[in-house]
C-alpha cells in the first residue's frame, strides 16, 4: 500500500485529505502540523506521497520543506 505523509495545519482539512486517502486505498502515514516535523518523518520513513500546504505553523514554509525533503 501506498504511503502518504500530510503537512497540513488546519485539522479539517487534514481530516478531509486523511479520510480521501484512505478511501483511494492510501496508507496514511502520519499527520503533521509543521515542516521541520515533515522533514524529520520524510529522513526516517518510505514515503511515497507528500501532500503539503503551503503556509504552515512553524518556522518555515511548505515550499521551504519540499526543498529540504527532495
Amino acid at each position: 500500500m501506498k504511503q502518504v505523509l500530510i503537512v497540513e495545519d488546519e485539522n479539517t482539512s487534514a481530516l478531509l485529505l486523511k479520510n480521501y486517502f484512505i478511501k483511494h486505498s492510501f496508507d496514511v502515514l502520519k499527520i503533521v502540523p509543521s515542516g521541520e516535523e515533515a522533514i524529520e518523518i520524510a529522513k526516517n520513513s518510505d514515503i511515497d506521497l507528500v501532500v503539503m500546504d503551503i503556509q504552515l505553523s512553524g518556522k518555515i514554509n511548505g515550499i521551504e520543506a519540499m526543498k529540504k525533503i527532495l
